[in-house]
């Protein structure tokens, strides 16, 4: 990064960027109390970092979804093609209501603390928790068309929350 000034300052620069090399999953603990109606979570983020680089104390941010990464406009150029004639594997970004941070198409989850992850680490980071969440329990069978059977059907328990 080259910085240029009129004059000499004393002052902090942060740079920030998508890096390649780093993956991530995330996980979730549900607690349902059924009495109560209510459940408490826990989320949980695995980073994966075969970036060749090891981050101490970063600040980070995750990106939902399969972001476009080229080095090349030529791969810029396939990439578009495939995309505008309906024929990639790239899944498309998705949709949230509210004020979520975003990145173009594509939403962005702050890590509340700074994270250290060394090259070739994986760790998990604590990213929700949530107590005392309203939550119903229900029943639910899925059928397709209009078919019938001799046999019963077993329903599958389902929980629900909004987000």
């Amino acid at each position: 990064m080259l910085l240029n000034a009129a004059r000499p300052v004393n002052e902090t620069a942060r740079l920030t960027y998508l890096t390649r090399g780093i993956t991530w999953s995330a996980d979730y603990v549900v607690t349902f109390e059924e009495a109560k109606s209510q459940s408490s979570m826990q989320g949980w983020i695995t980073l994966k970092n075969t970036s060749g680089t090891s981050f101490t104390n970063a600040r980070t941010q995750l990106v939902a979804g399969d972001v476009n990464l080229v080095d090349s406009e030529e791969q810029w150029w396939t990439a578009w093609q495939q995309r505008r004639s309906g024929n990639t594997s790239q899944r498309a970004a998705g949709v949230q209501s509210g004020t979520r941070a975003r990145l173009g198409d594509y939403y962005v989850y702050p890590i509340r603390e700074p994270t250290t992850v060394a090259n070739n680490q994986n760790k998990q980071v604590s990213f929700l928790d949530a107590a005392r969440v309203t939550t119903t329990k229900g029943y639910e069978a899925s059928f397709m068309g209009f078919a019938s059977s001799d046999e019963p059907q077993s329903a599958e328990v389902r929980v629900r929350f909004a987000n």
